[in-house]
């Protein structure tokens, strides 16, 4: 009989996590979750079909300049996207 909280099952999820880059949480269970909420939301047949409207679009940041004013340092940040 399979039970959700044997090892082999606890395994099972992380090695899934590891392949779907989700996080691990020490409840194995909560990580489940989290896995069930990636598939339904973005590897379903509407999401593959116009992948645009799932994907994350990440911006990157630099820094252009720092200055020092009083005691406090002043970035001026860029973002490229």
């Amino acid at each position: 009989m399979f039970s959700v909280h044997s090892d082999e099952c606890k395994i099972g999820v992380a090695k899934l996590a590891k392949m779907l880059n989700v996080v691990n949480h020490p409840d194995h269970l909560v990580t489940l979750k989290a896995i069930s909420k990636l598939i339904k939301m973005r590897l379903n047949h509407e999401a593959l079909a116009n992948p645009d409207s799932v994907i994350v679009k990440v911006c990157n940041f630099i820094i252009y300049s720092s200055t020092i004013v009083g005691k406090s340092i002043r970035n001026q940040l860029y973002f490229l996207c």
